[in-house]
């Protein structure tokens, strides 16, 4: 290999080196682009799961009981059962933080059904939620 071609393979070395830094700062924009959709995403579903839930406690007649225990598992296990999927560890990471956000929708949730009427002092009467 004489100078010039080696010179040449330098050069084509630099630019694949570039191409490849410019793609692997691109690919983090767009992951972080996704990032923002998904968490966005997390919450607009969270907030349409509060209400389902509303409705659902209606037609339960505002008591926290066993059908909000079924619909939790039926929800989470159908999250995790993605996880078993396969997903890249950046989407298993974003997957947990959504079955986070889902918990934390039923933990509060459970807690307004459980508040009694009128304060602590009715503690015999469990609250009707109303949406």
């Amino acid at each position: 290999m004489n100078r010039s071609q080696l010179e040449a393979l330098l050069d084509k070395l630099a630019a694949d080196d570039a191409s490849l830094q410019s793609q692997a700062v691109r690919r983090a924009e767009v992951s972080h682009g996704l990032l923002v959709v998904a968490m966005l995403a997390i919450q607009a579903l969270a907030s349409a799961l509060e209400k389902v839930l509303g409705v659902l406690a209606e037609q339960h007649g505002g008591i926290v009981g066993p059908w909000l225990d079924e619909v939790e598992f039926a929800v989470i296990n159908d999250a995790r059962a993605v996880i078993a999927s396969g997903p890249t560890a950046d989407e298993a990471a974003l997957i947990g933080k959504g079955i986070k956000a889902v918990e934390e929708v039923f933990a509060e949730f459970r807690a307004k059904l459980q508040l009694p009427l009128g304060g602590a002092k009715d503690e015999g009467s469990m609250r009707v939620f109303k949406s």
